[in-house]
Order: structure tokens, then C-alpha cells, then sequence
């Protein structure tokens, strides 16, 4: 198959799923386009992609799924028997269902999946575990897994009818019980808005930053990442609350899974 573009789609709140896809992008060697799904101005976006194109779609794990707002606005896309890969970071506990509920989700949408990864990133609350993930030696195992999956990619003709590539989880997926996290301003707020534009699930007023709708928030921690003064952050208990109920589960440290 000659593929003329790789389009990156991506729902990443704090940039890493971002990064790991545009490093992806330069591997491939191909000429790509990005689609931040990200931004809240984008939630309703709609892409179809054409015949010689591939994308590659990107997401964070939540609470070992698909964060609720990408999956809502991935539908948004759809592609004609699309060759897709998929990539899921997380921050070294597990991603669980998270792949195969990505896959479940681009394959209805009409793509069809030919490669897939887990890959560890720093973690998104408690940036001391996994931090500097992806490290190098991370970096050389995605740009090997890139390399395997073009060479797959150029070599088929046409995509069977029939589904039988296989990633990691399980159906039904899992019940997601998140903590009720949100990040609050502190008292050097000065409203600058920066938060309320960047917040994914527009959770944040930007005349009162101080009263995150609690119902909205998704915990992403993007308002506390783009915060110029610092301000926003999550309370002392929540923070000892988090750390203590990962420190077991991440002390492991774990390696990226590909599946090709």
C-alpha cells in the first residue's frame, strides 16, 4: 500500500500521548497532519479520511479506559478501511482495557487496525512516578515498533474484511471508580483565564477560576500543567490520598507492550 500521509489524532491533556505520536510521526518519514482533539473547541471536529492515508490515534489511560471525552469525540471520525495504529500511555500502574476499547472505537468508526502499543509516560498527577518516561531506551523500542509497523503497512495490497488482530483486555471493560480530584486556585490566582481555555471539558469559569464544576472535571490535571503562576493545584489530603494508593501499585517499574 503507498501511503501518502499519517494523520496523528490525539486526546492528550497533558501532552505526553501528544509527544509519543509526533515522535511516531518523524519515524514514519511520511508527511503527517495532527488533530488535537484535546481542545474543547475542537470536541466536535469531523474528519474523514481518504484512500493512501493511515492514522495513527493517541490516548491517555484513565482508570484503565479511553478518557470518556476522547471516546465521544473520536466518533466524530471516520475513516474508509483506514489502516490505524493505536497508542495508549500511562503512568506505569496498567492500561488494562484501554487498548482494546480504542480499538473497539476506531474499527467501528471504519478504520482497520494493524498495529498497536502501551507505552509508560511520566504520570500525570504524581509526576514523580515514571518521570522521564519515555527514556531512551523507550524512545529506540517505538521508533523500532514504527519501523515494523511501516514495513507491514507498505506491504499490503488491501485490508482483510476479517478482524483478527488481537491487542490486551477484556470485555465487558472495567468499571471506572476514579477519585473525585480537582485541582483548585490557589490564593495567588490572578484570573488570567489560561486554565479556563485550556481545560478540556470547559470545567473551569474563567471569571471565577476558584469554582471548578466538580460534575464536568475529568481530573487530567492540564489546568495545574498550564497554570503560569503555579496556582492551581490539588489539595495536600488528595495529593497524600494518591500517593499512597500508587506507591504500591507503580513501584514496579514496567516496560512498553507492542502488538504488531
Amino acid at each position: 500500500m503507498i501511503t501518502e500521509k499519517i494523520n496523528l489524532v490525539y486526546f492528550s491533556p497533558t501532552g505526553s500521548s501528544k509527544r509519543v505520536l509526533q515522535f511516531i510521526g518523524k519515524q514514519t518519514g511520511i508527511n503527517s497532519e495532527e488533530f488535537d482533539y484535546t481542545e474543547y473547541k475542537n470536541r466536535d471536529m469531523n474528519l474523514n479520511f481518504k484512500d493512501k492515508e493511515a492514522a495513527i490515534f493517541g490516548i491517555p489511560v484513565y482508570g484503565g479506559r479511553v478518557p470518556g471525552p476522547a471516546a465521544q469525540r473520536f466518533s466524530n471520525i471516520t475513516g474508509n478501511g483506514t489502516p490505524a495504529v493505536l497508542i495508549a500511555t500511562y503512568g506505569n500502574r496498567e492500561y488494562e482495557d484501554a487498548l482494546i476499547e480504542l480499538k473497539d472505537i476506531v474499527e467501528e468508526r471504519g478504520f482497520k487496525v494493524i498495529a498497536a502499543a502501551a507505552v509508560v509516560t511520566e504520570h500525570s498527577i504524581v509526576r514523580t512516578i515514571a518521570k522521564g518516561r519515555p527514556d531512551s531506551k523507550d524512545l529506540k523500542e517505538i521508533a523500532e515498533f514504527t519501523s515494523r509497523f511501516m514495513k507491514k503497512l507498505e506491504g499490503i495490497p488491501s485490508l482483510p474484511e476479517t478482524d483478527d488482530f488481537q491487542v490486551k483486555g477484556n470485555r465487558p471493560y472495567k468499571k471506572v471508580n476514579p477519585f473525585p480530584l480537582n485541582p483548585r486556585a490557589g490564593a495567588d490566582c490572578t484570573k488570567c483565564g489560561v486554565c479556563a481555555d485550556a481545560c478540556p471539558v470547559n470545567a473551569i469559569p474563567p471569571d471565577s477560576p476558584e469554582n471548578t464544576d466538580k460534575k464536568l472535571c475529568i481530573s487530567c490535571m492540564r489546568c495545574v500543567m498550564v497554570c503560569p503562576e503555579g496556582s492551581r493545584k490539588l489539595g495536600s489530603a488528595e495529593m497524600q490520598m494518591v500517593e499512597k494508593h500508587l506507591s504500591d501499585l507503580c513501584k514496579t517499574e514496567k516496560r512498553a507492550e507492542f502488538f504488531m
